[in-house]
């Protein structure tokens, strides 16, 4: 077992993007773990009033960002030292690197979705998204597109550098709120979790639901694509983490506006 040196609850667990650490937040740390070496290294965090949500590295791997209340936060990881980047007046729920790292998106309490850069710290963009608070937002692989999510429905957004831009009407089908979103590597489908205990799987060049993925037994929380893209693993309130064949677009007879692309889990890992 790790141990991580922070006390009481932990918030976020997410690996840079070579995958040689691992970071995490508590109340009052933040937390670096070297598997190679075996080394940990914890960072105090003064005066924190909130839990710490969004904890994100930049595409290059040299910073920590993480969102504490309506202020957010950046850590320089060559220096260990911690800075403020951005305090609002709303609160951050979410937040996302574009994949060049140039452009930050912050998704607020309040159901805006808040466009930043991130060499000079400047919003440059902010708009109202959803009605009950924006819970995530995801760039593209390929940084073109921005998709967010609050409620029971998502939101496809064209990512400028000066703004953000609506994309076809708001992708809705789920009967519960949604939790995850994660793009396919290609950037051409979009899979969706909700508390209604479905997975949705959306054609983002069509803004189409291509199917419903039944399993989980209740709410599913998590999801993320392969890196090869034909498999999804989503993860729920029964303790499952659940794999799903997902092949491209291009090797599906293309189905009709809600047939399901598949009934079931092609193969189930179930951790209690």
């Amino acid at each position: 077992m790790l141990q991580t040196g922070s006390p009481g609850e932990l918030f976020g667990l997410v690996f840079d993007p070579q995958g040689h650490r691992l970071a995490w937040a508590s109340q009052n740390t933040l937390g670096l773990f070297d598997p190679e070496s075996g080394k940990t290294n914890t960072i105090p965090i003064q005066g924190n009033q909130g839990l710490f949500v969004g904890i994100n590295f930049s595409p290059d791997g040299r910073e920590i960002m993480f969102a504490s209340h309506t202020n957010v936060l950046l850590c320089e990881l060559a220096t260990l030292q911690l800075r403020m980047f951005a305090r609002g007046e709303e609160e951050v729920l979410s937040l996302a690197y574009s994949p060049d790292g140039t452009l930050l998106a912050f998704g607020h309490q309040g159901g805006a979705v808040s466009l930043w850069e991130r060499k000079s710290g400047r919003k440059v963009s902010s708009i109202l998204a959803h009605a009950f608070g924006t819970v995530m937002v995801e760039f593209s692989p390929g940084g073109e597109w921005l998709a967010s999510c609050g409620g029971p429905s998502i939101q496809l957004w064209a990512a400028r550098r000066d703004q953000l831009t609506p994309v076809g009407k708001p992708l809705r089908g789920h009967a519960g709120y949604v939790s995850s979103i994660a793009f396919s590597p290609d950037g051409t489908r979009l899979v969706s979790a909700s508390s209604d205990s479905t997975l949705k799987l959306w054609d983002t060049v069509e803004g189409n639901e291509m199917g419903t993925l039944h399993g989980h037994r209740g709410g599913a929380h998590g999801v993320v694509f392969s890196k090869d893209g034909r498999h999804i693993y989503s993860t729920g309130e029964d303790g499952d983490v659940r794999v799903w064949e997902a092949p491209p677009l291009a090797e599906l007879d293309r189905p009709t506006q809600g047939t399901p692309v598949q009934s079931g889990p092609a193969r189930t890992k179930q951790s209690k």
